[in-house]
């Protein structure tokens, strides 16, 4: 209970401090790869440190083989972040929406497109944000400890991912030993499945696998970057 208590209090005092994360584009442009439908922002192709990142719970499972584009989906923040203008508490709520959804055979291959453009911040409920899916993580195994499984670009940010182990919170894993940060396109617990940060229609996140339908089952974690912030009233 103590040590879980310390690694809930580190991973606070990381990550409530103000922050700017927004992220400064090239000029010029980049064709989006996949079902990208427009030239997209040309990003740094940059690690970013954990702390600067938004780590989100998905509640329900995202099947591409019963979704549309249009549906609306919903993930959890797991660590409270404050930012300039949006600070996000644990568990406030991130609205996002399909993209492309398709399911095939003959060969296997499957897509999902999600983007995720608003959000409850504190004192203003679903503010229109632009977030950057950079990672995603499927829960562990049971009777798997974290720190066996992370890779070492997130073993330093990810304690509360929720697990079969008490509360995900695994007692060997130490910040510091690792370093804190991810670089984007992440996948972790997924061999077969890949993740284009601008890759589907829009410019958003593109989910693919080369087997017939790639789920992102409930507990499974999603990693954001916060590229801009439409201030309150604007």
């Amino acid at each position: 209970m103590k040590s879980k208590l310390l690694l809930g209090l580190a991973a606070s005092a990381c990550l409530v401090q103000s922050v700017s994360a927004q992220v400064a584009t090239q000029p010029g442009s980049g064709a989006g790869s996949g079902n990208a439908s427009e030239a997209c922002p040309r990003f740094a192709n940059r690690d970013w440190p954990v702390h600067l990142t938004i780590l989100a719970r998905v509640t329900s499972l995202m099947d591409p083989a019963h979704l549309k584009p249009g549906k609306e989906v919903f993930a959890k923040v797991v660590y409270p972040i404050a930012y300039e203008v949006c600070a996000l508490d644990d568990d406030a709520i991130l609205y996002g929406h399909v993209t492309a959804a398709s399911s095939s055979k003959n060969p296997d291959s499957s897509e999902l497109g999600l983007v995720f453009d608003h959000a409850d911040c504190r004192g203003h409920l679903k503010q229109e944000v632009h977030l950057r899916m950079i990672g995603l993580v499927a829960p562990p195994e049971r009777g798997t400890m974290l720190h066996d499984v992370l890779p070492s670009e997130v073993a330093g940010g990810v304690q509360g991912l929720p697990s079969t182990s008490a509360d995900g919170i695994d007692d060997n894993l130490n910040a510091s030993r690792f370093p804190p940060t991810i670089h984007p396109g992440l996948v972790v617990r997924m061999p077969k499945v890949t993740l284009e940060p601008e890759g589907a229609p829009g410019c958003s996140a593109k989910i693919s696998s080369a087997e017939r339908s790639v789920q992102v089952v409930p507990g499974s974690a999603l990693i954001f970057t916060l590229q801009r912030t439409a201030r309150p009233g604007r």
